[in-house]
């Protein structure tokens, strides 16, 4: 008997090619492992940008009220009304 006929031979390279495709193939298991690693990055980045959003959502609230907006334009702008007198004192170092 011989070891290596030729359907033997055919067989082992089909079977070889079929693992081939399930490993490295489009749809194989290294392409499904670095999709999972995109999803995970995906979501940890929409969360990231929904908690960002929520922020900027409670800030847009806060501004909306014309008090508030007024003390920021004071303290982060320098804004003063007609009439006002700003004192500036030193620093301490």
């Amino acid at each position: 008997m011989q070891f290596l006929t030729p359907v033997r031979v055919i067989v082992a390279a089909i079977v070889l090619c079929f693992f081939w495709f399930v490993v490295l193939g489009d749809k194989g298991i290294y392409q499904l492992r670095q999709l999972l690693g995109m999803k995970n990055r995906l979501m940890t980045e929409r969360h990231t940008l929904n908690d960002e959003i929520d922020k900027l959502s409670e800030e847009k609230k806060v501004l909306s009220e014309p008090a508030n907006l007024e003390m920021v334009i004071r303290r982060e702008l320098g804004y003063i009304k007609p009439g006002e007198i700003v004192f500036e004192g030193k620093k301490p170092q």
